[in-house]
Formats: structure tokens, sequence, C-alpha cells
């Protein structure tokens, strides 16, 4: 068994998840700084902390995923009244259902709906999870036999990765360029807006301040899984030292 690839636009809680039902994924790598979803809403709404939900429609994809994840945080944090927010499944529409006000505000990643609502020059107000509860986000993961057998493997991905994503970090327009290349279509009349999604999310790619590229804060792990074993998302306790490592950052 070989390296898994990193989880795409999936956050760590789903490590922990697999972990409660006893599969030995382990996250290896932080991509994300910080967990990347948002409410956001018109800024007409005046909707600007998560009490001022109360009493409205939140459209989110669906009861799954990292929207939901980080809804049931944010009430979990704040202690808003979940029972006075209609919470409505919209699919991943978000912004299309936010701007012909289908609902209220709605979840959705910092670096998508609110930036394409601002592109198309819509003011919003945004709420970020993550100051209210940090938790884990996207990173990348591997399993325990590919670790003990193959550490040489996971070493090297993590390398290659982390030195991508510096490279990326430094030199936007050049990385913006060569993603075109494998994805011609984002380019032509979709350039301009890919262009304002990717500016938006090399901000979230950036480590925090003092921290190496890459790593992973154990504190904020050990909330993760203290908040869904409380909020019922996991029915056993998770052993967060083994949920995720630093080893590969931290050398050389």
């Amino acid at each position: 068994r070989d390296l898994h690839s990193f989880p795409t636009r999936r956050s760590s809680d789903l490590v922990i998840l697999a972990r409660a039902q006893g599969l030995p994924v382990v996250y290896v790598m932080a991509w994300f700084n910080r967990f990347p979803v948002v409410v956001f809403a018109p800024k007409a709404a005046g909707l600007t902390t998560p009490q001022a939900l109360e009493g409205h429609r939140v459209g989110i994809p669906g009861l799954f995923g990292a929207s939901y994840i980080a809804w049931k945080a944010l009430v979990y944090a704040t202690h808003i009244d979940e029972a006075a927010v209609t919470l409505e499944s919209i699919g991943f529409t978000q912004a299309e259902a936010v701007s012909q006000g289908r609902v209220d505000a709605a979840l959705d990643y910092a670096v998508n709906g609110p930036v394409r609502l601002r592109l198309a020059g819509q003011e919003v107000d945004v709420i970020y999870v993550s100051d209210y509860v940090n938790l884990p986000s996207n990173g990348l993961i591997t399993d325990e036999r590919t670790i003990r057998e193959r550490p040489e493997l996971v070493q090297r991905v993590v390398r290659a990765f982390t030195r991508g994503l510096q490279y990326t970090l430094d030199h936007p327009d050049e990385a913006f360029a060569i993603s075109l290349q494998a994805v011609p279509e984002a380019g032509g009349v979709n350039e301009a807006a890919n262009r304002a999604v990717f500016d938006a999310v090399l901000e979230e790619w950036k480590p925090v301040s003092g921290a190496r590229l890459g790593w992973s804060d154990p504190q904020r792990w050990e909330e993760a899984a203290r908040f869904m074993r409380e909020v019922g998302l996991i029915q056993t306790e998770v052993d967060v030292a083994a949920a995720f490592t630093n080893q590969f950052v931290e050398e050389p």
C-alpha cells in the first residue's frame, strides 16, 4: 500500500472520524493554515455575528462534509440556538442562493462564495468559523503501515508538496500561469474569477507566523477531537497523538 493522495478540499476532521472507526490513517502535513469554511451574507443583511443568524435561513451544501462540521463547530463554540436557525440544503450553489435571496446566508469556503460575490460587485459580510474554533484543516494523509514500512516515501512526498506550495507562495503569477496550462478552461472568460479565488487562497496557505510550512498544532487537534466527541460526531475517544505527526515536516 502506497501513500494516499491528499484530500483535495477536504478537512482533517475526516481523519478523526476515520480514527474513531478504527482506520489507521495519519495526517502528515498541514496545507491550509486555518479552517477555511465561513458563513457569508450580503452586507445589507447585517449578519456579522453567529448570534445574528438566529431567525434566518442559512444555506449549506448538505448535512455532510466540511461545511456541516463547520456549522456544528460554530454552534458548539458560540452556543447559538441551533433550533432558531433554518438550515437549508442547497447543494453547491451558495453564491447564487445568497445573491438571489433564496437564503439569507450560506456556508462555503472563504475563497469561493464570498470572493465570487465581491468580484460581481456585491458587498458581503463574512463570519470565519476559525475565529471561534480553529479546527485542523486540509492536509496530506497516509496510513500507519506506509509510515512504518516506507517512511522515505512519505518524506519525499511531503518535501515535494511543501516545496511546491512554497514556490507557489513566492511566485504566484508563474504558478497561476502553470495552472492554466494544466486546466485551460480556467482561463479565458473564467480567468478573472479564478485568479481572484487563487489570490484569496494564497492567504489560507501561508503558515502561521513563526511556524514551519506544513506544521500541525497539537492543541487544535485536541480541541477538534473534544468538540466532535461532545456533539456526537464520533462515539469514542480518539488518540490525536496517533492521528497526526509533524515528523516529516520537521525533518530537513
